[in-house]
């Protein structure tokens, strides 16, 4: 579980920067999609720490009735 905890955070974390950098390039050259990609990176700021906790609560809930239906047919 603890690997796979880890793996969900480096994704994220790399998903967070390369829109981090992918904004201040943007910002940095003047593109015209300059204002969409802040857009873009505010919202996953928050929408993908938020994705990672609650599919983390999904799967340590799924591990807890796996667990219960394992002691069960002992």
């Amino acid at each position: 579980m603890n690997r796979f905890k880890r793996i969900l955070a480096l994704i994220g974390v790399f998903l967070l920067a390369f829109m981090y950098i992918l904004t201040v390039f943007a910002a940095v050259f003047d593109d015209g999609k300059t204002m969409t990609f802040l857009k873009l990176s505010l919202v996953l700021t928050i929408l993908v720490p938020s994705i990672i906790w609650i599919f983390g609560i999904f799967v340590r809930i799924t591990k807890h009735d796996s667990n219960e239906e394992s002691e069960e047919d002992k």
